[in-house]
């Protein structure tokens, strides 16, 4: 946990005393900061320890034409589309160069929110490039249909019968990259993450030859089959961002930070989408004292080949 708290307080407005802005952040059409890469200011002498940290923000709801802006990212994650996002093409040239310059080994990616999109996609082509980064994810939105083991039946039954090596060569590409993913099983947006990873487990319980169907059926998108089986484009050019192989997941299993509880009876908010709020919120994992688990997510690939 000491990485992620790291990563994660590089996310706060005040910074740390240890690391600093290295040379400028990178701003948008609108003058707002949307990323910042920062420079350890001490001689590296302690391992994973990199030279560069690039931090991608979350959405900012403050001010109207950023809010627009992020908005409009917000959606094209939703569509599988972040990789045209400008902002987020500019800062991939960042990315590229700081690993060229520093090794893949010393340079980390992190984000909140939207910006945790935006790390897992610059991390996962990294990777695909053969360049592993440390990736810290805060509360990344989980872009697809909840999946039980009806759904997971359904995609392994259409893997028999689409065309799904594209989601398949993705998965191997990522075999050697395991990010971090932060989440608070109260937090709607992220909290899927828990299901889809954990749901290995349940499968395999089952026994019956349901890992096997799991295995496989965790490498494709059911969005991306149903395209592909229609002869439609939703955004299924590229794998979805949520399939992932491996990966450490952690999970918030304290309370969440409750500053303002009494605002709740002043403004009659509903207690459920209040606590999906706040179980959203960034500073949640600043805390020193945060009661977490951090559970090791290794994919076993299926035996079956696909033809």
């Amino acid at each position: 946990m000491t990485a992620g708290r790291t990563a994660a307080v590089l996310l706060h407005p005040g910074g740390s005393t240890s690391i600093s802005i290295w040379k400028t952040m990178l701003i948008d059409n609108h003058g707002t900061i949307f990323c910042a890469i920062y420079r350890h200011n001490y001689p590296l002498s302690a391992p994973n320890i990199p030279s560069y940290v690039i931090a991608f923000r979350g959405t900012i709801w403050k001010h109207v034409k950023t809010m627009l802006r992020d908005m409009k990212a917000n959606i094209r994650c939703i569509f599988n589309d972040l990789h045209n996002d400008s902002r987020f093409e500019r800062a991939m040239v960042w990315v590229k160069e700081k690993v060229k310059s520093a090794g893949a080994r010393n340079v980390w990616l992190a984000g909140h929110s939207l910006g945790s999109a935006m790390a897992l996609l610059a991390g996962k082509q990294m990777a695909e490039m053969g360049y592993p980064l440390g990736t810290y994810l805060f509360n990344p939105p989980f872009c697809s249909f909840p999946m039980g083991v009806a759904g997971s039946l359904t995609k392994a039954a259409l893997s028999l019968v689409v065309d799904g090596r594209q989601d398949h060569d993705h998965f191997n590409a990522l075999s050697n990259w395991y990010p971090y993913i932060f989440v608070n099983p109260a937090d709607p947006i992220c909290s899927e993450y828990i299901t889809y990873f954990e749901q290995r487990d349940t499968m395999k319980e089952i026994g019956f030859g349901f890992e096997l169907l799991e295995r496989l059926a965790t490498m494709y998108s059911l969005r991306n089959q149903l395209s592909s089986l229609l002869g439609m484009n939703f955004g299924s050019e590229v794998p979805r961002q949520h399939l992932l192989p491996s990966a450490y997941l952690i999970k918030n299993t304290g309370q969440v930070p409750d500053s303002k509880a009494g605002l709740i009876e002043i403004f009659k908010l509903p207690i459920r989408a209040y606590k999906a709020h706040k179980a959203h919120k960034l500073q949640q994992w600043w805390d020193p004292y945060l009661s977490s688990q951090c559970f090791h997510h290794k994919y076993m690939y299926p035996t079956l080949q696909l033809g």
